[in-house]
């Protein structure tokens, strides 16, 4: 079985190589793709090699077979059905997110308990009402939703979507979720990121000054 974070900079290598296949490469070294996604290069042959032989040493890898190495053996070329709940402004910006096209999933609905939303679209997306939620999980067999609702509503709504057989949630509420063993759940706090990212940033300031 792949690690985790094995399978996190995998999908990050397959994200490069994503741009630079569009940018009509065709070879590229380990060292490389280090520089540019800031994996060490022995972690990257490493990684790749959890996929099976690809690549021969002193000849660097082949972007197009890499990439299509990569996104069979992850399974990123296959579409999941998804759903968001919560269409407020983060909803409504994830809806039209530029890059969904290119996504190995698709929103087929959202949901949010506004009834005014009701009935309307974003992004191309039909909005229905919360409680329709459960029967349309089932009928169209959802694997993955997206919450984008006040932290204080985002357990139910997971449970919500557990119960209608979603096995994926995307949380974007800064809270963690309870779930069971056999469900993924990803939570993505900006104000904790934040938190790192300034705090990481006065620690190097300060290790520049003492330099100085």
């Amino acid at each position: 079985m792949i690690p985790e974070i094995s399978i996190r900079r995998l999908c990050q290598i397959y994200r490069l190589l994503e741009r630079l296949k569009e940018a009509g490469r065709e070879i590229i070294f380990s060292d490389e793709i280090g520089e540019k996604t800031g994996i060490p290069s022995y972690q990257v042959r490493k990684d790749i090699s959890y996929l099976g032989e690809i690549g021969k040493p002193g000849r660097g890898y082949n972007v197009s077979e890499l990439f299509e190495h990569i996104k069979s053996s992850l399974k990123l070329c296959v579409k999941r059905k998804a759903v968001l709940v919560g269409v407020g402004r983060l909803g409504s910006a994830l809806l039209n997110y530029v890059n969904l096209p290119k996504a190995n999933f698709e929103y087929i609905a959202a949901f949010d308990s506004d009834p005014i939303k009701e009935g309307k679209s974003e992004g191309g997306i039909q909005i229905y009402s919360s409680g329709e939620m459960a029967p349309f999980l089932k009928k169209h067999n959802v694997e993955i939703g997206v919450i984008t609702v006040p932290q204080e509503a985002a357990q139910a709504v997971a449970d919500d979507l557990i119960k209608g057989g979603v096995t994926g949630i995307l949380n974007f509420a800064p809270v963690p979720l309870k779930v069971q063993e056999n469900v993924i759940a990803r939570c993505i706090d900006f104000s904790l990121e934040m938190n790192i990212l300034t705090a990481i940033k006065s620690f190097v300031q300060e290790k520049a000054e003492k330099k100085k």
